[in-house]
């Protein structure tokens, strides 16, 4: 499936979010999880990632989640508005058992100009040790 056909995907089958909308949940004291799907380039190219971001790699997602419990709702970003990167790794962990996985309108760019918080990037720490 290509980039296309996942933000297809995403419009169809997988709920998404505006930053306002989850950052009314945060402030309700919802926990959520993040996950940044941004790719090499957009990841290397940024300074921040969203509060407690994991980051996964669309083909890695199976690697990453392992052993990861499904009780919290996920909201899946990327940098850019189409969400290719974000509705692959959703549907992954859909497919995976999550249950409660969103996408985020806008992805990282939409959050960072919305005024919302950020937080220096933490690299590709493992799921085990954020949560």
């Amino acid at each position: 499936m290509n980039g296309q056909d996942y933000a297809t995907l995403v419009r169809s089958e997988i709920q998404q979010l505006t930053p306002r909308e989850v950052a009314e949940r945060l402030e309700r004291g919802e926990a959520i999880r993040f996950v940044d799907a941004r790719s090499t380039l957009a990841w290397n190219s940024a300074l921040g990632q969203l509060p407690g971001a994991i980051r996964i790699p669309p083909d890695q997602v199976e690697a990453r989640t392992r052993g990861l419990s499904c009780d919290l709702p996920v909201v899946v970003y990327c940098a850019t508005p189409l969400q290719s990167g974000s509705a692959q790794v959703a549907s992954r962990l859909r497919d995976l058992g999550f249950e409660e996985v969103y996408v985020l309108e806008g992805g990282y760019g939409a959050w960072r100009d919305g005024g919302y918080p950020l937080e220096p990037k933490g690299g590709m720490t493992s799921l085990h040790e954020t949560f």
